[in-house]
């Protein structure tokens, strides 16, 4: 039996390395390409919908901008009743959506909820939302975040206070961070103010008593206070909930 020669079994060797380089996927069509994150983090509110009563309803052909691979449509749902009320999930665009529990009372007076869901393709989508208990109406508020390093918050916090300042302070946010915060109701007010770190987005009262005021930072960092003042006082069943959510 023939000894191979050190150049046959360098060439054999070298020979293996390529191959199994082409097949790690560094050459050719295997390659696989890293999800590509939007240069600069960016924050786009897109409306807000409401409806009457019920314990479930669908929006279509809400606006969500331009396809991006890292795009999450954000959906902050406030539910107004007479008793404790709940959500229980949401979809945004066929996808269920994941819910920021640190931000959101699934079980209250008037439950608010923040869902998200990366959504890639379209300029359109479709939300809908479930809950149980009963409900006097909601309101629905839909942005769209690009260019954030995770989809998971770097901050998520919640107030329940029943007096007219509602506040919330947010831990030491990075650079450029984005912020979206939001506050509900039962009952109708049209006196709101927030603080001057955030601008005010809408204040809206649905057809069925429940009202809700957001407001966003597209660029803030370091420890923040967000508040919320409403014109009068709230008790049970119009108990408010507060919320604030930061990515960065």
């Amino acid at each position: 039996m023939r000894r191979r020669s050190f150049i046959e079994n360098s060439v054999k060797i070298i020979g293996t390395s390529w191959l199994s380089f082409l097949n790690l996927g560094f050459v050719g069509t295997r390659m696989r390409k890293p999800i590509q994150r939007t240069s600069s983090i960016s924050l786009t509110y897109h409306g807000n919908f409401n409806g009457g009563g019920g314990d479930s309803a669908t929006r279509t052909s809400i606006p969500i901008g331009s396809p991006e691979p890292d795009r999450l449509v954000i959906a902050v749902i406030g539910k107004a009743n007479g008793s404790n009320t709940n959500l229980n999930s949401m979809t945004i665009a066929g996808l269920s959506a994941t819910l920021v529990a640190d931000a959101s009372y699934t079980t209250a007076y008037n439950p608010v909820g923040v869902y998200y869901a990366n959504v890639t393709s379209g300029a359109t989508c479709s939300i809908s939302w479930t809950g149980s208990g009963g409900s006097d109406g909601y309101v629905l508020a839909v942005y769209t975040l690009t260019g954030q390093s995770s989809s998971t918050p770097v901050f998520a916090g919640k107030d329940s206070s029943a007096s007219t300042l509602a506040s919330i302070t947010t831990s030491s946010l990075p650079s450029n961070s984005v912020l979206i915060s939001g506050r509900v109701t039962r009952k109708n007010y049209t006196t709101v103010s927030w603080s001057s770190n955030v601008i005010e987005q809408f204040t809206v009262m649905s057809s069925g008593q429940c009202t809700s005021s957001g407001a966003i930072s597209t660029n803030i960092s370091g420890v923040n206070t967000i508040t919320h003042t409403l014109s009068n006082a709230m008790s049970a069943p119009n108990n408010p909930n507060f919320t604030v959510v930061a990515w960065s």
